[in-house]
């Protein structure tokens, strides 16, 4: 996606995902290759394994290729687990499929490592904090890894009238997908929520951010976010700024265009509610 294209997300039609758009997150070389490193870092011989959202199956293949005794593939889509049943079948029955939402799933095992890349552009924008934490909670042996181990969400104030004007072309939604550069920033970032999916954190919350303003900004358009992930000790995904070939865009709320001439210091309230997102200027 180029800078400043503007498409409705993805997450709001995630059940009609297709072969299609799993070979988009497949082409992305900053996903794969921070999964990749990470499974290689934390699978060990013998580590039983659930993949979380297996699509046509590559986080397992590499679980399986570290060592893996098994790994339980979850997955919402039939025709996608056909895929990965057949891309995985050298690994014989060390490859469990499993069909089916994961909160409806019961593993016969407790497992060492929850593999998931269930993650929207602004962490939780695909509702993984809801499955992860009860992955956690029902699948994870006590010390058990997790990859991811935590999300940050992060979002600034940004100027760019080439965004709303592409919006006003479209349907009223919440937010919207497109790439912004850090050089639209009008305050530094901050961290909205850190998720480490443990049963307390809410996936529904109300956020006063304040931002300082740089310069002589005199205008927001709306708010940009993004995720960063601890896949493991060693390996942590950024998506601040995205490459051509990534599956992951900017998240974007559109505000109506807020003047803030002369202010040094704004808030800004962010509000999840279900899958909908709201911001307003304090």
């Amino acid at each position: 996606m180029k800078t400043y294209e503007v498409q409705k997300p993805a997450a709001l039609e995630i059940n009609t995902w297709g072969e299609a758009f799993h070979n988009t997150m497949l082409n992305d070389t900053q996903r794969m290759n921070a999964f990749e490193d990470a499974i290689k870092e934390v699978v060990t011989p013998d580590s039983v394994v659930v993949d979380l959202g297996t699509g046509t199956g590559i986080l397992a293949k590499w679980a399986l290729e570290a060592g893996a005794a098994r790994v339980y593939g979850i997955e919402v889509n039939d025709s996608i687990l056909d895929i990965a049943r057949s891309n995985l079948k050298e690994f014989g029955n060390r490859f469990i499929p499993m069909l089916g939402n994961s909160l409806d799933i019961k593993l016969p095992e407790k497992v060492d490592i929850i593999i998931s890349e269930t993650i929207g552009n602004f962490a939780d924008n695909e509702n993984c904090v809801v499955y992860l934490k009860d992955a956690k909670e029902r699948f994870l042996k006590v010390g058990g890894v997790m990859i991811p181990s935590a999300l940050i969400q992060k979002c600034v104030p940004v100027h760019v009238p080439q965004v709303q004007l592409e919006i006003s072309k479209m349907e009223p939604l919440g937010y919207f997908e497109t790439v912004i550069p850090v050089s639209d920033y009008v305050a530094d970032p901050v961290v909205v929520n850190t998720f480490e999916f443990n049963q307390d954190e809410s996936v529904e919350y109300q956020k006063e951010l304040s931002f300082h303003i740089r310069g002589s900004a005199s205008e927001i358009t709306g708010l940009k976010g993004w995720f960063v992930a601890k896949l493991s000790d060693g390996v942590t995904l950024d998506t601040e700024t995205v490459s051509e070939d990534s599956s992951w865009n900017h998240f974007y709320i559109p505000l109506s265009s807020e003047n803030i001439q002369g202010q040094s210091d704004v808030k800004i309230l962010i509000k999840k509610d279900s899958q909908d997102y709201t911001a307003v200027l304090k």
